[in-house]
């Protein structure tokens, strides 16, 4: 989806639309999404507040609205539904939709016009379709998709569809058209890819990792397909392999259907509106992100035995696009001898792990995980005294199931409303 966040504002408020707009998680940290508008202007996802107000005074300026953005995907998927059953949810403006071999694309009145509903395919272990037909059919879809969404959900809502031979030449073309593009990458075009990308329109390479690729004379994606994938390995351990499948083209995994994969890991992170030296502000925030990640992991059934805190820490204002070095950051995990899943625990645990950074700087940004998990871990305690914080959680999340998130909370985040609250972001969902 082009500009999501920003677009489903437009959508749902005309008068926006036409006019530069920012999304942010709070009106003091980073724009999130930016419309199209706002990126002519040079405004992008990532630029600070302060710097987007310098370059364009009148921008129109949102929180994120969360219900309203799932809203909206959950009616996009939907549609995705109605075509086949290989649907990955990616994130939350983004899904993979598998066409290959084993789905069939059944016509029933399909029509220049493009009726909504004139197509529609599932799994067929049996399909003979040879592979024009196939891809033809496959651009049907992706045009009939885009049509639906205009129609069904928004006029203002658009979205660059990628046609490819796996996931990540799809995702590729899915960036080479924008806004509302449908590129089609065939296999006969992949060679032509080398010549049109740089090693930063990879997915999986950032600027850093070209940096460190440049570091060894890679400076192209055609470098990196030819470079040999044992001296990667040697430079970047394991993830030298995955390095010369990007550069290869080639990705392995198909589509990923919820529940495929165990979930590793379960996380909060808060960027603050501005950076704090305040202590109390500090450990309420650790504190929250904790409840917040040991809420999910009781929903889910799941207890935790490694406690993960990263901290970001402020810099003096530079342009974003300006900037060299990135912020001062620690990261650091504990395990420990027990599984939890209590914020009260978590928290505990997070808060020894900052401590232990000695950084004095103020915070911009803190991240609480926990991985190590397992399910149906059971250790009832044996004695009633121990057994009442048991009990206080259970009750505690009836209430929150019945009346929304930290109706009932620990006194100790009375005061920790404006931290952390209700948020979507970019980035591949978690399970």
């Amino acid at each position: 989806m082009n500009s999501y966040f920003a677009t489903v504002e437009q959508q749902a408020n005309p008068h926006l639309r036409g006019r530069p707009v920012g999304v942010c998680e709070h009106l003091g940290g980073i724009i999130i999404a930016a419309s199209v508008e706002a990126k002519m202007l040079g405004i992008g996802t990532g630029t600070p507040v302060w710097e987007a107000r310098k370059i364009y005074p009148k921008i129109v300026l949102l929180k994120v609205d969360p219900p309203k953005v799932r809203f909206i995907t959950e009616r996009f998927l939907k549609i995705f539904s109605d075509y086949t059953d290989l649907v990955e949810r990616y994130s939350i403006d983004e899904a993979f939709l598998d066409f290959g071999i084993k789905t069939k694309i059944l016509k029933d009145t399909c029509h220049p016009g493009l009726d909504p509903g004139s197509t529609r395919a599932r799994k067929d272990p049996d399909c003979n379709q040879d592979d024009s037909t196939i891809w033809s059919d496959a651009i049907l879809v992706a045009l009939e998709i885009k049509q639906r969404i205009r129609r069904e959900i928004g006029e203002w809502l658009t979205c660059s569809v990628g046609i490819g031979p796996n996931k990540l030449i799809a995702k590729i073309a899915s960036n080479l058209q924008k806004p509302d593009g449908l590129t089609v990458v065939r296999p006969q075009d992949i060679e032509e890819l080398y010549d049109k990308l740089s090693l930063t329109d990879i997915p999986g390479i950032n600027v850093r990792m070209q940096a460190r690729l440049s570091a060894h004379g890679i400076y192209t994606v055609k470098d990196l397909s030819r470079y040999p994938e044992s001296k990667l390995r040697a430079e970047f351990g394991l993830v030298g392999h995955y390095l010369k499948q990007l550069g290869n083209f080639k990705s392995t995994r198909g589509i990923v259907l919820p529940g495929d994969e165990p979930v590793k890991s379960m996380g909060h992170a808060f960027t603050m509106s501005r950076a704090s030296s305040d202590v109390r502000e500090i450990e309420a925030l650790i504190f929250k992100l904790s409840e917040k990640v040991a809420r999910r992991l009781r929903q889910r059934n799941m207890w935790g035995s490694v406690v993960s805190c990263y901290v970001r820490f402020a810099k003096e204002k530079v342009p974003f696009s300006q900037r060299r070095e990135p912020s001062q950051n620690f990261g650091r995990s504990h395990r420990i001898k027990d599984f939890i899943n209590d914020g009260r625990l978590i928290s505990r645990e997070a808060i020894k792990i900052f401590n232990s950074s000695g950084i004095k700087a103020p915070v911009r940004m803190i991240g609480i995980s926990v991985s190590g998990l397992v399910e149906n871990f059971l250790d009832e305690p044996l004695f009633r005294r121990y057994k009442k914080s048991q009990w206080a959680l259970d009750a505690m999340d009836k209430v929150n199931d019945k009346y929304g998130e930290f109706t009932l909370r620990r006194a100790a985040l009375l005061d920790a409303k404006h931290l952390a609250g209700d948020t979507v972001g970019f980035g591949r969902l978690a399970r």
